[in-house]
This record gives structure tokens, sequence and C-alpha cells, in this order.
């Protein structure tokens, strides 16, 4: 299991100092890129995840909760092994999300698409051959500390299934309400990547927190 503190919920005004404190305890960083309108919040811009990027050698994973990804794309510096996520909801048209697919293949950019708790597994289908990850929110975009939505799990058997029958490459990922409580089950089930936030910068020692995570999952 690979971890990846959600930075949404660590200081902010500390941030630096998080990320040298946490760069040898985890896999890579998760940013929440919130837009205030496809979700009810506004977190950081281009400019301040670019910074972030550059402040580390870790992956970093860049969700983006915003109405329009395909923007983003040219705004964000992100290098071979960090990661685009953006939502099916934010673009539903099947064309919509072939044409964002083929601009980040053209610009050799790791890929992912993130799917509501509400939303079915089927209607990516077609694009899973070509995604390096598929984020399953486990709770509703927009806030974090929110509770795990224990049926989101069905999800995973289904993709663990079409990854193996069908010889294919990307990870499963998982966001929203996970802790020391449910890590262990994720792993069982097959999941291969989590972002965490309130687990992690709810404890006055993140690294603790991280190094116990790491254990359940053992």
């Amino acid at each position: 299991m690979e971890i990846y503190p959600s930075l949404i919920s660590s200081d902010l005004l500390k941030l630096h100092a998080t990320l040298q404190q946490l760069d040898d305890y985890c896999d890579g960083y998760h940013l929440d890129v919130m837009d205030d309108h496809f979700v009810p919040n506004l977190t950081w811009g281009p400019d301040f995840i670019n910074a972030i990027i550059e402040a580390t050698q870790k992956p970093v994973h860049v969700h983006l909760m915003v109405q329009d990804p395909t923007r983003w794309v040219k705004r964000l510096k992100l290098r071979s092994f960090d990661l685009f996520i953006f939502h099916y909801e934010s673009l539903k048209q099947p064309e919509k999300i072939k044409n964002l697919l083929e601009i980040l293949r053209d610009n050799t950019i790791h890929t992912s698409i993130a799917l509501n708790p509400e939303t079915p597994i089927s209607v990516i289908t077609d694009f899973l051959q070509v995604l390096d990850q598929i984020l399953i929110m486990s709770v509703n975009p927009g806030f974090s500390g929110q509770a795990f939505i224990p049926d989101v799990t069905e999800k995973i058997a289904s993709l663990v299934t079409t990854r193996e029958d069908k010889d294919l490459a990307f990870k499963i990922s998982m966001d929203g309400g996970i802790s020391e409580k449910n890590i262990r089950s994720l792993v069982t089930l097959g999941v291969d990547q989590v972002a965490i936030a309130s687990a992690i910068f709810g404890d006055q020692n993140p690294v603790s927190s991280i190094q116990k995570l790491y254990e359940l999952c053992k």
C-alpha cells in the first residue's frame, strides 16, 4: 500500500517544513484543488501547486475538483512521475473525456479519473486501458474530515477483476475518511494507494501517524 498525505489538512503556513518533515516517510503527496464551482470550496491555484511540486522530490497527485480540468493541463508543471487527476463528473460526455485524455497523453502526463461515491465504474470502462490510476472517492468531494462511505468498496472488487481479466496496469486508489480503523481492510480488498488527510494531520506527530498506518498495511 502506498500512502499519500493529503496536504489540505496540514498547517498551510508551515507547508515547506511539513514537506521536509514527511518526505522520508511517505510515497508522495495528494493535493486537493477546488475551484468553488465544481465543489463548494476553494483551495490553491496553479502557482501554489507548482511551488509545492518544486519543493519535493516525491510524486505529487494533483486532484482537480474543478469545472474545467482541461484548462489546467498547461498551467501545471507536472513531472514525469506526478499525476493529473480529474473527475468524470466534471466532463461526463465521453467525447470530452477522450479529448482530455489525448491532450494529457500528447503531453506525456500520467492520468487518473476520479469517481464520486454514487458514480458507477461502468462509466469509465472504455478508458481503463489508457489510465494510470482510478481514484475512488469514499466521501463526497469538497471537504476534509468526512466519514468513510462503506458502500464504495464494492467498486474495488470490480476494478480488481477487470484489471486481471484484461491485463491492465492502472492502480486503484481511494480518497476520503481513511484511517487506522479501515486501512487494513482496503489492503485486503486490493487498493494500491490511499490519500489520507485528517488521520495524519489530526495528530500532533504526523510522522508517527504515517508509520502506524504503514505498519497496519503489512
